[in-house]
C-alpha cells in the first residue's frame, strides 16, 4: 500500500446524510475529499493510504481506498505531477 500523507493539495469537507445509520448508530457525518499529487503515477488498483491533519493539532485521521485519477500537469522543466482524488463518509460522533 502507498502511504500519502505530505503530498496533499487539498483537504475539503461537505455536510452529508448517510443512506441509513451506520453500526454505530450515526446517520448524519461529513463527506471528506482529499486531493493529491505525485511525481509517480500510482499503479491501476493499487490502494493507497490517505493520513490528514486538518486541525494541525496532531490529530491525524487516515482512511484508504483506490484513488481516482483526474489530471496531469508539466512543469517547464518537464517533470509531471499525476493528480489523484479520494473521499470517504467519516459519521459525526
Amino acid at each position: 500500500m502507498i502511504d500519502v500523507t505530505d503530498d496533499l493539495t487539498s483537504v475539503a469537507f461537505a455536510a452529508d446524510e448517510a443512506p441509513q445509520a451506520d453500526a454505530a448508530g450515526y446517520g448524519s457525518g461529513k463527506r471528506v475529499t482529499v486531493t493529491f499529487a505525485r511525481t509517480v503515477p500510482v499503479p491501476a488498483d493499487r490502494r493507497v493510504r490517505v493520513r490528514y491533519d486538518t486541525g494541525h493539532n496532531g490529530e491525524h485521521r487516515e482512511f484508504d481506498g483506490t484513488p481516482q485519477f483526474t489530471h496531469t500537469t508539466t512543469r517547464a522543466d518537464a517533470c509531471a505531477s499525476y493528480h489523484y482524488r479520494m473521499s470517504h463518509w467519516e459519521p459525526v460522533r
